[in-house]
């Protein structure tokens, strides 16, 4: 069991701190855009006596929020830094990585699996906190909106709980009860950690692996579409023929780097003494 707790702190070692500062920043930032920018669309027109028209101005949808004050994007821009974060730990740009790797008692196969589950764990931390600000900070603009007189909706306890259905980026964030959501959100999550585990097994050796990127956009594009819709069913499809692909490579991967490493040996553990 040993063995296997090294690799997690392996993981773990260089990558906690930032994954806390990336979610707290990209947390403030969302919530702050999301309570402070007005997001106003034209209403209904007061014409005076001598006919002036004075145009007034009301608060867009509550669904629409995330999008009009730009807290969507700093969301999206958050979880592409965590992304990054999480895809550069261990890439092996000296030879210091490559020598721990395989000073380990256990095969890269393994160990990418390892750094998949924690980054996992790191993902849906990032999505956890993000979903709890968007929440809370969407529920303190319903309180503190007072509707115009003519406004023909009542604001009550429910109007959270629409919101939360009605806009694309609240629903995907916070599925509630939309089975088909929840199941494509934990696979874009897998998809995402294995990505992340992909490119730093794929830098060791010299490759580049565009994997990170289609995990990115993957996840960006799932956001786009509506309750209901069957592109969901399109999208968790998609999702795990490239999670199979990636879990495959991983262990491709473990048989191509014994050889090339057993070749390399003796010159990495000198270079590493040094």
């Amino acid at each position: 069991m040993r063995k296997h707790l090294s690799v997690l702190a392996l993981a773990a070692r260089g990558t906690v701190w930032r994954v806390l500062t990336v979610t707290l920043l990209a947390a403030v930032l969302s919530g702050a855009l999301l309570w402070l920018v007005p997001a106003q669309e034209p209403g209904a027109v007061i014409v005076a006596p001598d006919g002036t028209e004075t145009p007034q101005y009301e608060l867009v949808d509550f669904c629409k929020l995330p999008g009009r004050t730009g807290a969507a994007i700093a969301c999206a821009a958050g979880f592409a830094a965590l992304l990054a974060v999480l895809s550069l730990n261990g890439c092996g740009y000296g030879v210091k990585t490559g020598c721990t790797v395989q000073r380990l008692r256990v095969g890269e196969g393994s160990l990418c699996l390892w750094w998949t589950l924690y980054y996992a764990v790191c993902v849906l931390f990032y999505w956890a906190v993000m979903a709890a600000v968007f929440t809370a900070v969407v529920k303190l603009r319903i309180d503190a909106w007072t509707p115009p007189p003519y406004y023909g909706y009542t604001i009550g306890g429910q109007t959270l709980l629409l919101t939360m259905y009605g806009g694309k980026f609240l629903h995907h964030l916070l599925p509630l009860r939309d089975a088909t959501v929840w199941v494509e959100n934990l696979l874009l999550t897998a998809l995402c950690a294995a990505a992340a585990a992909q490119f730093s097994h794929a830098q060791r050796r010299g490759h580049f692996s565009i994997a990170p990127l289609l995990a990115l956009a993957l996840t960006i594009l799932s956001f786009f579409f509506p309750m209901g819709s069957s592109t969901t069913l399109l999208v968790c499809l998609v999702t795990v023929l490239a999670l199979g692909i990636t879990l495959c490579q991983f262990q491709k991967g473990e048989t191509v780097s014994y050889t090339h490493f057993r070749a390399h040996e003796t010159t990495l553990h000198l270079v590493c003494r040094l």
